[in-house]
């Protein structure tokens, strides 16, 4: 059964990045590019320091600690899985492991702990969704490391936001 299932997930993955690729428009990838970096450590601890320094200590706590389970997870599962990245994927990128995904991990992350405390969900989620979208269509990622990484952050947000 396993066996199955990997090689299903794998042949959805090949064909879903074929579509990307034969469809890859310029100004299309310029946007995406742009986009994908929402999900970027970077522009996380600039979220960090932004919410710090105006006041949202709570915000930020839990926005840390949650980034930081979400790291830790999705860098351990790319050392215990290894899966090699496409085939064309842009080597700007700083593991060469491919699953999880981890800019779509954190965008759902943020996503999910921010909307427990800006009315904003459609914009954030909209925004994580284009993320974990733009790793696929940048060929960084296959459809399934973007569809874990979301589940991982999505996940460790929610019990975050709970607790």
């Amino acid at each position: 059964m396993e066996g199955r299932l990997t090689n299903s997930v794998q042949v959805l993955d090949q064909k879903f990045n074929q579509i990307t690729e034969e469809n890859q428009i310029p100004l299309i990838i310029q946007t995406m590019d742009s986009l994908t970096s929402l999900g970027s450590v970077h522009f996380n601890l600039i979220l960090l320091a932004f919410l710090t320094s105006f006041g949202n200590l709570l915000i930020a706590k839990n926005l840390a600690i949650g980034l930081t389970a979400t790291w830790a997870t999705i860098y351990l599962l790319k050392k215990l899985v290894g899966r090699k990245r496409p085939e064309h994927h842009i080597e700007h990128v700083i593991s060469r492991a491919s699953f999880p995904s981890g800019h779509s991990g954190t965008a759902f992350l943020t996503a999910t702990v921010l909307s427990a405390y800006f009315n904003r969900e459609i914009i954030f989620f909209t925004l994580a969704a284009t993320v974990a979208f733009s790793r696929i269509y940048l060929e960084d990622h296959y459809l399934s490391d973007a569809i874990v990484g979301s589940g991982i952050g999505l996940l460790i947000g929610q019990i975050l936001v709970t607790i």
